[in-house]
């Protein structure tokens, strides 16, 4: 089941981006790596990795912020406002794509005073908004797991808020954090249901020159395109794993 699922779809992926001539017979004469030539000198494709990886970071960057307000609220407070709070973060997620990118067409093409059609901010708040859920759901998980009497115990020794904080509930929840930014920076990173529809002349991302490669000029060059994709996830992984020995994967 894992090799029809996995192994064989993303088997295939890496061999077509070495195929010279598409639905020729695979052999020695007609694998190449002239399409990685061609992918890692175009330059839609070189601005696109520059485009994902600027966007993804600040959505994530910003949503890692947000969230990390939210979740504390939610689950230090336990009241309704800190449920309703929750809600309207997860809310967005279950919303489709489509939507949320119209919805903010309307609100920032200029009707109602600010326009951020086709520019970078209108798809980072799409993001943000569309992945904020990530984040506000690992970083509750590592709070959950912080029993309050730490924090009761470092305030009667005198120490402030600010300070067990600092040296008590943040190195508890850091591998939560680094899996919050990762999570939202990976689908980010080749988001295309958004984008398609938000996107510029110079804010395209991954997402959208994938589909523009396989759909209009070179299967073999998209093959490529998302075995470099892959190979991005894969190390993210890898890293988030290193960082947080194990214990947080994604």
């Amino acid at each position: 089941m894992g090799f029809l699922l996995v192994i064989l779809p993303i088997g295939s992926i890496v061999l077509t981006s070495f195929v010279n001539i598409f639905g020729e017979p695979i052999s020695t004469d007609n694998l190449t790596l002239n399409h990685y030539k061609y992918i890692l000198s175009f330059n839609m494709a070189l601005e696109a990795f520059r485009n994902s990886f600027l966007m993804g970071a600040a959505a994530a960057t910003l949503a890692l912020l947000l969230a990390s307000l939210i979740a504390y609220y939610r689950v230090k407070a336990k009241s309704k406002l800190a449920k309703i709070s929750d809600l309207i973060a997860t809310i967005p997620y279950a919303t489709p794509g489509t939507v949320i990118a119209l919805a903010l067409i309307i609100a920032f093409s200029g009707k109602y005073g600010l326009n951020l059609y086709n520019t970078f901010i209108i798809l980072i708040i799409a993001y943000m908004i569309k992945y904020l859920a990530f984040s506000v759901r690992t970083i509750c998980a590592s709070l959950e797991q912080i029993d309050l009497s730490l924090e009761e115990a470092a305030q009667i020794s005198g120490a402030s808020w600010f300070q067990s904080f600092k040296d008590i509930i943040l190195p508890l929840v850091r591998p939560g954090l680094i899996a919050a930014w990762f999570l939202v920076f990976m689908t980010a990173f080749y988001e295309l249901t958004m984008t398609i529809l938000l996107y510029g002349p110079r804010t395209h991302n991954l997402g959208v020159v994938l589909y523009e490669l396989q759909t209009y000029s070179n299967q073999q060059a998209a093959s490529v395109l998302a075995v470099l994709i892959l190979v991005v996830v894969i190390g993210g992984n890898l890293l988030v794993a290193g960082i947080t020995k194990g214990r947080i994967a994604i």
